[in-house]
């Protein structure tokens, strides 16, 4: 089988063949978009503030500059995940309002969001209160749930892609981003048609973050599950209790940490309900985590039960921790070794609880430092 690995939204970004992103502002796409700002950059493409001419809303814009040679299949992928996003209409997945093709290159529109990812969260405070990070991944939970519902596995969870939304007098909410190497999950398609033969094309594909990826999708797009999602979600909550990842790479490829330690082994303050929780979602096997995503939103807020935003005697590290003393072992493999990876990766038993009695007002804010 051959294997391509392909990572996504890289923050370095190459020299582009298009237009430069900043040669674009003030410019107008299609007769419709005028570019205002931009807003972010990545390894695909740039996403941009600009204004709809006709209606005046503002709008955000991801543009694909660096035009690959495949430039069908290109367009194709985005027409899909507009198409994929624009069905799921969920209060916490980004809505995308158009998609087209510019002499600068295809490009989509999205809702306007006002706010910051839970990366930049994690980057200015890390690791977050507990009730935060609950929250945050409960909301990301719901958007996936109903994801899932459809058939579509996202794929790509972790922080970047996970956007907290300033509302005026109202707590920040998560809005899910980024659908472009999501999966269609028991679909059949006539297997002479276009459709068939990209899914064909992208199933030995490793698409996505390693940082957050799951082990079965080192086999390719084809292997993932909603329980990918899951591994992912669990993966960035592991993050955001103590700073720490679950899942890394070294050297450019991908390694599973397959021994962590507790979570409240690294960030003492955490109930130890999550230790459970976090072992079985972050299990090998899939088969061994929870049944569905749902089923671990309600297991992640049965942990956080007791917990209180009191911010008072929480203790808080006074540098992030080393990766040494997130795990206890490592495998490294490079990515086209993958096939080999799955075949020897041990098996996930969930740390054991401690013993130590906890009071049951647990204080799950950190202080400020």
């Amino acid at each position: 089988m051959s294997i391509e690995f392909i990572p996504t939204h890289s923050p370095e970004s190459g020299a582009s063949s298009g237009p430069t992103s900043g040669s674009l502002i003030g410019r107008t796409l299609k007769g419709t978009y005028r570019i205002v700002r931009r807003i972010a950059q990545g390894g695909m493409g740039v996403v941009y503030e600009a204004q709809h001419v006709r209606l005046g809303r503002r709008v955000a814009v991801k543009l694909l500059l660096d035009v690959p040679e495949d430039l069908p299949e290109t367009l194709e992928r985005i027409r899909r995940e507009a198409g994929i996003v624009a069905q799921l209409e969920h209060p916490h997945i980004v809505q995308i309002l158009d998609v087209d093709d510019a002499e600068y290159g295809p490009f989509l529109v999205m809702e306007y969001l006002e706010g910051r990812t839970v990366a930049e969260r994690l980057s200015a405070d890390d690791p977050l209160p507990v009730l935060e990070a609950v929250r945050i991944v409960t909301e990301t939970a719901s958007a996936l749930a109903g994801a899932h519902a459809r058939g579509i596995v996202h794929c790509d969870i972790k922080p970047a892609n996970l956007f907290l939304v300033r509302v005026h007098h109202q707590p920040e909410f998560v809005k899910l981003l980024d659908f472009g190497v999501s999966t269609e999950v028991g679909r059949v398609s006539d297997p002479d048609s276009a459709d068939s033969a990209q899914r064909e094309a992208r199933a030995d594909r490793i698409e996505g973050t390693p940082d957050y990826m799951a082990p079965e999708q080192f086999g390719g797009s084809s292997k993932a599950t909603p329980l990918t999602d899951q591994f992912a979600l669990a993966a960035v909550l592991f993050e955001l209790l103590s700073g720490r990842k679950a899942v890394g790479t070294r050297s450019g490829s991908p390694f599973l940490r397959t021994a962590l330690l507790p979570v409240s082994a690294i960030a003492p303050w955490v109930p130890a309900g999550f230790d459970r929780v976090l072992g079985r979602a972050l299990s090998v096997k899939p088969e061994d985590r929870f049944a569905d995503i749902s089923a671990f939103a309600a297991a992640v807020q049965e942990a956080a039960r007791g917990c209180t935003a009191d911010s008072e005697g929480s203790p808080r590290p006074q540098s992030r921790p080393s990766s040494a003393s997130a795990t206890l072992a490592e495998s490294v493999e490079p990515a086209s070794e993958a096939a080999a990876l799955l075949g020897t990766l041990r098996s996930f038993e969930p740390p054991t609880r401690r013993e130590t009695p906890r009071s049951s007002n647990v204080p799950c804010h950190q202080a400020a430092t």
